[in-house]
């Protein structure tokens, strides 16, 4: 009974009214209370809370509150490969006490499919094989062939899919769809409509999703007018699109620059009572402001809550930066900031960027002046995303849920912030940020993913803030107020680490350090000879003194590939396994490819594969 109060509790998202619940079960049932126990776990797991998911399953195991069964490992596995961190998973598995069922087995094949790691999966299915207890079911096999052509290799997926078949396991409709989406997403189209064709002569009837795959793969094909009337087939047969669908058709009307079909399409969106996403009203507010349609933009914006969607500060942002643009519009840019303003978006510091180019082009001055005081010395974005960074990390990780397609960031005025679509809604005149931060999360700890972003972030608002002091003329007093302003407050990165007071502690030291090694540069460029003067002596013997550390450093350190030396003009990655050295091009990794992986194994440990 205490179960089904622990799952209600969950379901609400209670947490603590579940646990109140499972301590009184575990007090009351004295050792019968594996359901209880069960029930906490997957309350946990599901709410994403997996280091207390861990210490309630530390407690229950160890201290052997109840004789655990495969569901309380099962679940555990689960949480584990749901926050990417698959080794724990594979301990828990590999440490059970009852034999794994095809439900365990699955959920580790899923685990380390989504990270890619296809080697590993397979050794997973080949014990399931040899398994005395369980089968592999069409869930197992579905999983790899997913596994496989999200990793662009069909021919294995394929040849997946026959021993499949050959095992008595008939493929069903999410098999052939994650083919077909597969084989989309790399711009396949004609083969995907031909499985799809195989699909329906084998007895089975597509669904929205096969039809949603097919239409992006024409998107990215660049098959506009082919995709929209799909989209028209697809409602003619009865199907009923949703938000989604619609907007990648919105999208594809505005890249052939057809706005007031997008437009149509949002008010048939209305009228079937599906509300539009704010991104697909930004598409369109983008493709008017670039056709130069600026009164259709201006009604389009006012006519947005009316159409079930609330316009966000890149709404207006689009509209005013390019009314700005266009001489003499500075009345309209006025009363939209006013309704900007009585809906609580504030102004920010592109926005006050775009205003004073307006004015400046009206010859207005003084209202220049005006809105160039109001953004020139506020690094607001810093404090935005400090603000988030403290206080609402839960919610920001659950909302980049890495099934979605890659998100953004964005920080607004107010310390607000939202997590929306890339890409399209960027304003043009600002630096472009490295786009996507839900890209890595699959795959990656909690603190290691936001350390990623944080990162990135911190890349990102420089580079906008220098941007701003080249866009307003900033001379050399400007530019170090600028930079001691930012400096006063601690990046995202220490925040989210932890390092930002330690840095201060080692402050000093570091300073001594240098100019120290500053001084023995100086005394050793006084003792030589020479026609240069005594100024560019100093330069250069302290670039030989940096190359000289660092070859010292580095000088015995040989490729793993090539065999060749050490040099400091080269980039350089270490083997995480075997802590070889390679050259980046010896290994075909690039340092941006090299941001984003998280551990990496050269050719000869990858191709080590693990056994069963």
């Amino acid at each position: 009974m205490a179960s089904k109060f622990i799952t209600a509790y969950g379901n609400r998202g209670h947490v603590k009214g579940a646990i109140f619940w499972f301590h009184k079960a575990k007090t009351i049932a004295n050792g019968n209370c594996l359901f209880s126990c069960n029930a906490i776990l997957n309350v946990l797991v599901t709410a994403n809370r997996i280091s207390l998911a861990q210490s309630f399953f530390d407690e229950i195991v160890n201290d052997a509150v109840v004789k655990t069964d495969v569901s309380t490992y099962s679940i555990m596995i689960r949480g584990y490969c749901k926050t990417g961190m698959i080794e724990n998973a594979r301990k828990v598995f590999d440490e059970m006490a009852c034999e794994p069922n095809v439900v365990s087995y699955n959920t580790m094949i899923n685990g380390y499919c989504k990270k890619g790691d296809m080697d590993k999966a397979i050794t997973i299915f080949y014990r399931l094989l040899e398994s005395q207890d369980c089968l592999p079911d069409t869930v197992t096999y579905t999983t790899i062939i997913d596994g496989y052509c999200k990793k662009g290799e069909f021919d294995k997926a394929m040849k997946w899919m026959d021993e499949m078949k050959l095992r008595c396991c008939k493929p069903n409709l999410l098999t052939y769809n994650a083919i077909i989406y597969g084989l989309c997403l790399r711009g396949n189209v004609d083969k995907a409509k031909k499985l799809m064709t195989q699909m329906r002569l084998n007895g089975l009837k597509e669904n929205l999703a096969t039809h949603m795959s097919i239409l992006k793969g024409l998107c990215y094909a660049g098959r506009s007018d082919e995709a929209v009337n799909y989209f028209k087939e697809i409602i003619r047969k009865g199907m009923k699109p949703d938000a989604k669908a619609y907007g990648i058709v919105v999208n594809e009307y505005c890249k052939m620059r057809i706005p007031n079909k997008a437009i149509s399409l949002l008010k048939e969106m209305q009228a079937k009572g599906i509300n539009p996403s704010v991104g697909s009203f930004n598409v369109v507010l983008r493709t008017l402001m670039e056709s130069g349609e600026l009164d259709m933009a201006i009604f389009l914006l006012k006519q947005m809550r009316g159409m079930g969607c609330k316009p966000n500060f890149i709404s207006y942002s689009m509209v005013i930066g390019g009314l700005c643009r266009a001489k003499g519009r500075m009345q309209d840019v006025e009363e939209i900031l006013k309704d900007m303003l009585r809906n609580g978006i504030a102004i920010g510091a592109t926005m006050c960027s775009s205003l004073v180019m307006g004015y400046c082009e009206d010859g207005n001055e003084q209202m220049a002046k005006q809105g160039e005081q109001v953004g020139r010395y506020d690094p607001s974005g810093f404090r935005i995303l400090l603000a988030f960074i403290k206080s609402d990390v839960e919610e920001f990780f659950q909302q980049c849920d890495p099934e979605k397609e890659n998100l953004c960031l964005y920080g607004f005025p107010g310390e607000q912030w939202e997590v929306n679509l890339p890409a399209e809604e960027v304003p043009p005149e600002l630096p472009e940020p490295a786009l996507g931060i839900n890209f890595a999360r699959d795959g990656m700890q909690e603190k290691d993913w936001l350390s990623l972003v944080a990162v990135h972030s911190d890349a990102w608002l420089l580079a906008v803030a220098f941007y701003f002091g080249a866009r307003f003329g900033f001379d050399k007093a400007d530019r170090k107020r600028l930079f001691n302003m930012i400096n006063e407050l601690p990046t995202i990165f220490e925040v989210v680490t932890g390092t930002g007071k330690k840095q201060v502690k080692e402050k000093s030291s570091v300073s001594n350090h240098s100019s120290n090694k500053s001084k023995s540069n100086s005394k050793r460029g006084s003792e030589s000879q020479g026609k240069y003067s005594k100024a560019m002596q100093s330069k250069d013997e302290d670039d030989e003194g940096i190359e000289e550390e660092e070859e010292e450093e580095h000088g015995e350190t040989l490729c793993g590939a090539c065999g060749e030396n050490y040099a400091s003009d080269e980039f350089w990655i270490c083997c995480d396994i075997c802590e070889k050295w390679f050259h980046g091009k010896c290994v075909k990794i690039t340092p941006a490819r090299a941001e984003h992986i998280k551990q990496y194994k050269c050719p000869s440990c990858s191709n080590k594969r693990a056994r069963p």
